[in-house]
């Protein structure tokens, strides 16, 4: 459990921030462009940050479903519908960013805030996730999504940042790390996947 980027203080009531907030947010336009390296450094396409849009919905789940399949990095056991994915999506962008990576048509990867906790006094707290597709792994794109998502968080006076790591995930660990998160706590043993029991 990482808990960052902690913000100066309680700048003002958490304010729900629309799609046409986001996108004026970003970059005073709907999206933005951002280098994609190849593993050896060199660039090989522009890519862009966006806000999303329900007709990503079948993109985002191919990118997330082998998440669900072949790791402990999410505790669903199975990949949701098409349909209950795109009411994931409606729920958590009513209030919070959402935000996508696409190059050249294709979906690279995506990250968005959710609401960390219920109670009223929880307001000022997030809770934020990213997902990657595994031919863009290793080319920066999780650390630009979570950039542009902390700075939005930012403006909707978010105080606290949250992100719910399951162990072992280095390369998430490191990720936190590097925007500034630092660990707040372990629950043990608390999700059994594939055969084993994992840390978060």
């Amino acid at each position: 459990l990482y808990n960052g980027p902690f913000f100066s203080s309680i700048g003002g009531i958490f304010r729900p921030m629309t799609k046409k907030d986001s996108a004026l947010a970003l970059n005073g336009k709907p999206d933005y462009t951002i280098a994609i390296p190849c593993l050896g450094g060199i660039f090989m396409k522009e890519a862009k940050l966006r806000i999303t849009e329900p007709e990503d919905a079948a993109g985002l789940l191919d990118i997330y479903k082998p998440y669900v399949l072949h790791t402990a990095i999410t505790f669903e056991y199975e990949a949701p519908s098409l349909q209950e994915f795109e009411q994931r999506i409606r729920q958590f962008s009513a209030q919070y960013p959402y935000l996508v990576c696409e190059a050249d048509g294709e979906l690279l990867g995506y990250a968005y805030a959710h609401r960390f906790q219920e109670r009223a006094a929880y307001g000022w707290n997030a809770e934020c996730s990213v997902y990657v597709s595994q031919q863009a792994a290793g080319r920066h794109i999780g650390r630009a999504l979570y950039s542009a998502l902390i700075r939005l968080l930012r403006q909707q006076n978010v105080v606290n940042l949250y992100g719910v790591v399951t162990l072992p995930n280095s390369r998430s660990e490191r990720l936190h790390e590097a925007m500034g998160f630092r660990r707040a706590g372990l629950y043990r043993r608390t999700g059994y996947k594939l055969g084993g029991w994992h840390d978060v």
